[in-house]
């Protein structure tokens, strides 16, 4: 059990996003987008800002993936995750028998989980230099992500997941998607 907790707090640093899902226009064509579980576009207010246009569609070998439906330029606001807030306890009944693959650390003992969550932001998938970087504020437990660079409409939106998670899951990034090792050295008994 010792090594299952330990694994769970590893998977406390992954990131993930979760907000109520809505539908909206492409950019990209002008025209509405067919809402369906493998492809929607989302348009949501949070704060004032208005959500990147996005699209729900396969990424390949990572399964579904989120597309950017519209530009968007370096340093803008792309959406915020606004999860279920849970404590490292709660994750620990949870997750008795399986690892969280959904769940971002907000600080102080709290985490989001969107292991549940339709948002689109459930779908960005791990790149080591993608297209998002993320800040956390700790006293609104809250996660803003933010273009890393100027991104193209069609593009996938992706970002680090960092060493811990894929520690953590006991398995490799998918192929070419990160160029580092995360395998534990061995112990000699």
């Amino acid at each position: 059990a010792r090594s299952h907790r330990e694994a769970l707090w590893f998977m406390m640093r992954v990131a993930a996003l979760c907000l109520l899902p809505l539908v909206g226009t492409s950019a990209c064509t002008r025209a509405p987008l067919a809402v369906s579980a493998r492809a929607q576009t989302r348009l949501i207010s949070q704060g004032g800002r208005k959500e990147l246009g996005v699209r729900i569609a396969g990424a390949g070998k990572k399964g579904q993936g989120a597309f950017a439906a519209e530009a968007c330029a370096a340093g803008e606001w792309v959406c915020a995750y606004v999860g279920q807030l849970v404590t490292l306890e709660r994750t620990l009944e949870l997750y008795s028998d399986s690892e969280p693959e959904y769940l971002f650390d907000v600080g102080d003992g709290w985490y989001l989980d969107a292991q549940d969550s339709a948002h689109f932001s459930r779908f960005l998938n791990h790149e080591q230099n993608g297209s998002l970087t993320f800040s956390v504020d700790q006293l609104a437990r809250t996660v803003d992500f933010f273009a890393a660079r100027d991104i193209a409409c069609g593009e996938e939106l992706t970002f680090d997941y960092g060493a811990g998670y894929w520690i953590a899951m006991r398995r490799p990034p998918v192929e070419g998607t990160d160029t580092r090792s995360f395998e534990l050295p061995r112990v000699q008994a």
